[in-house]
């Protein structure tokens, strides 16, 4: 297939799907993309730079139904307050590294 099928390709398949960027951009993180939606329903060649990773698709209806089922903003939510809880953990934890070394 040439660069010009498979741009109009991958265009085509912007209207019934969600590239891997786009999920990203609405709230999934990588490893929720491989618990919930699993592989990519389509991958296609890259139509703008042929030696880059190719571009993963998703079924927007499988996708918009699973935001719903698992309640991805309140997801989202959650995992930011566990992850500041773990920054601010990390932050202490590296605080009384540097105490204990001047007291040493």
């Amino acid at each position: 297939m040439s660069n010009k099928g498979i741009y109009k390709k991958v265009n085509d398949c912007y209207e019934k799907n969600f590239n891997h960027t786009q999920l990203i951009e609405r709230g999934w993180t990588k490893s929720l993309i491989l618990k919930h939606i699993g592989d990519a329903c389509l991958k296609l060649p890259n139509p703008m730079f042929p030696n880059h990773r190719v571009v993963k698709f998703y079924n927007k209806e499988k996708v918009l139904k699973l935001e719903i089922e698992i309640d991805l903003e309140n997801l989202i939510k959650e995992w930011n307050e566990k992850r500041k809880k773990r920054d601010l953990k990390r932050i202490k934890e590296k605080i009384k590294k540097l105490n204990d070394r001047k007291k040493s």
